[in-house]
């Protein structure tokens, strides 16, 4: 079982301001349950959607030491909703979608 936790900057009012022409990034680490057999995460893919999931548009996603990947968002404003699929190498997947994650200001 693939589990992922997300690290994102939000303010207390759950938004991220995007700054200029930079995307918008967070980590997500991914790992598996404690006690499960754990094999190297090979293959994530992180899509996007700033219209509740009507259309989704690919985001980056970049690996990291530990179990991290780093995911630029692709530019936007308004409620973000993300779809991660994360696979192993021994065929465990995570498939996740999470409709209205933040909102993104400009």
């Amino acid at each position: 079982m693939i589990l992922a936790d997300y690290d994102v900057d939000v303010d207390l009012r759950n938004r991220v301001l995007a700054r200029g022409p930079r995307p918008v990034g967070f980590d997500v680490r991914l790992a598996h349950a404690p006690g499960a057999a754990a094999s190297p995460i090979s293959d994530v893919t992180v899509e996007a959607s700033y219209d509740d999931g009507r259309t989704w548009r690919a985001a980056r996603a970049t690996g990291r030491a530990g179990g991290r990947w780093h995911v630029e968002l692709p530019r936007g404003t308004g409620h973000v909703s993300l779809r991660l699929h994360a696979a192993d190498t021994a065929g465990s997947t995570l498939d996740q979608t999470i409709v209205r994650a933040w909102y993104v200001a400009r």
